[in-house]
């Protein structure tokens, strides 16, 4: 061994370390698997029933179905006039903008806004992908325009992306001039 090991574990053995501690039951909570989806549904439905009947309720009639539940579709969104140049996408998912910065290029600024209160975010520089979940929950990837800078805007259950707008401000314009087609 050279002096510089000697020394280093000298070093090491003569240091006063705190107690390592049980990580053990932390870790076992977080993978933990989930209760099953439908042991869920049944709780839920006889919370509901036994909420009803402590209502005062008269009579109730539940029924179960193994039939998925019908989603309505999220309204779609109307643009006003805007220059050929700029690409509307809109698809039914919600943005996990924590991938973002996986996705963008070393110059990319990635800035957090708001739209009508909801979550939005505008992107220059290079970034090619985003990440989202479906309706289904799945993740899936998101290809964005090359077409210059980029909003990302979370309307209810739709992802809005506005590429080819120069200009943040002019991008911002479209999104709030935006109306819901049902």
């Amino acid at each position: 061994m050279t002096e510089l090991e000697l020394m280093l574990q000298a070093a090491g053995a003569a240091a006063d370390w705190p107690p390592t501690p049980n990580l053990a039951p932390a870790v076992q909570l977080r993978i933990a698997p989930a209760p099953p989806r439908r042991a869920r549904r049944r709780q839920l439905l006889v919370a509901f029933a036994a909420l009803v009947l402590a209502a005062g309720a008269g009579a109730a009639v539940l029924e179960r179905s193994d039939e998925p539940a019908k989603r309505q579709a999220p309204a779609h969104l109307r643009f006003g006039p805007h220059s050929r140049d700029i690409i509307i996408t809109q698809l039914e998912g919600r943005l996990i903008p924590e991938f973002l910065f996986k996705f963008a290029g070393p110059g990319a600024k990635i800035e957090n806004l708001r739209i009508r209160g909801e979550r939005a975010v505008w992107i220059q520089g290079e970034a090619r992908q985003f990440a989202y979940r479906d309706a289904l929950g799945e993740l899936r990837t998101g290809g964005v325009q090359p077409s210059g800078p980029v909003l990302l805007w979370q309307h209810g259950r739709l992802l809005v992306e506005i590429a080819g707008a120069r200009r943040r401000a002019r991008a911002l314009a479209i999104a709030r001039a935006a109306r819901a087609v049902p």
